[in-house]
């Protein structure tokens, strides 16, 4: 059960994202055929894509945070290559106190937006829910972002090394 839940966790944003890029296509593929060969479009495609289109957003941006693939500028980089992975790890802690700091205000943002009702309006979908994957992509990019670093300091006490003297991280 434990390999289970650790596999899980560790796909858990690869998993989500290809849930969201089959559920585009299938989609997508509904509304053309629906369209071009029923003569007829679906209403409620487009707007099902979109939000197919945030959750794929909200998990590729945790699955690169997780991976350290995440767009960045690497100038630094190049002009201090022994100061990279402080710069790195500088970058990482601005990025975890900025969503640590946007949680809050995501919270009471979605609360407001499920007080008031407010629902999609093809799907009729309550957009509290439409909303929430871009607040859980906030607080798993802070947990993968968190997680990365620890696991790069493990790496690097088992070494005996101090953290500047390897290039780049995980």
């Amino acid at each position: 059960m434990k390999k289970i839940l650790l596999w899980i966790w560790d796909n858990l944003e690869l998993m989500v994202l290809v849930f969201a890029m089959a559920g585009i296509t299938v989609v997508m593929f509904l509304q053309v055929f629906s369209r071009y060969v029923m003569g007829a479009a679906f209403s409620w495609t487009e707007e099902l894509s979109r939000y197919l289109l945030l959750l794929l957003v909200a998990a590729g941006f945790s699955a690169h945070a997780k991976r350290g693939t995440h767009l960045r500028v690497d100038i630094w980089d190049q002009a201090f290559p022994k100061a990279s992975p402080y710069l790195l790890l500088f970058a990482d802690l601005t990025l975890v106190v900025a969503f640590v700091y946007l949680i809050s205000p995501g919270f009471a943002f979605i609360e407001f937006i499920r007080d008031t009702g407010q629902v999609s309006a093809a799907l009729q979908l309550p957009l509290w829910i439409i909303f929430m994957p871009m607040l859980v992509s906030l607080f798993l990019t802070t947990i993968r972002v968190i997680e990365r670093n620890v696991k790069l300091l493990v790496v690097h006490v088992k070494k005996g090394k101090d953290v500047g003297e390897e290039e780049k991280p995980l």
